[in-house]
């Protein structure tokens, strides 16, 4: 009767094991929190990153890795209705900081988007 393979014991290769984790860099969390601002996660700092997505869409904000803003307004346009429809379905329950908040950044956007295209030749 042959040996089963599959459960015998694996043989790991402890000196390949430690070479690798000294290559890696070592970050303590306690070092990574600290260099890492901490950002709320909420309602309100979802709706403001698509309201800078769409900014950079429009060419109103250089993207971080780039030095100059590109402009897509198709991209624009897809942000500003994904944040109507936000403000469509989640109607009677935000917070009235979160509500105003929505309202004043879909009315900058709308504005600033209606000048990218009346600017557009042949919009």
């Amino acid at each position: 009767m042959e040996k089963d393979i599959r459960y015998t014991d694996k043989k790991v290769d402890h000196a390949w094991k430690s070479s690798v984790c000294l290559d890696q860099p070592r970050v303590s969390s306690k070092k990574a929190r600290e260099a890492t601002p901490e950002v709320p996660f909420n309602f309100s700092s979802f709706i403001t990153s698509l309201a800078v997505q769409a900014l950079m869409s429009m060419g109103e904000l250089a993207p971080p890795e780039s030095e100059k803003p590109s402009v897509n307004l198709d991209a624009a346009r897809q942000t500003i209705e994904l944040l109507v429809m936000l403000r469509e379905k989640t109607k009677g329950n935000l917070e009235n900081q979160e509500r105003e908040l929505l309202h004043q950044l879909l009315a900058d956007l709308q504005m600033k988007f209606v000048a990218h295209t009346s600017a557009q030749p042949g919009a």
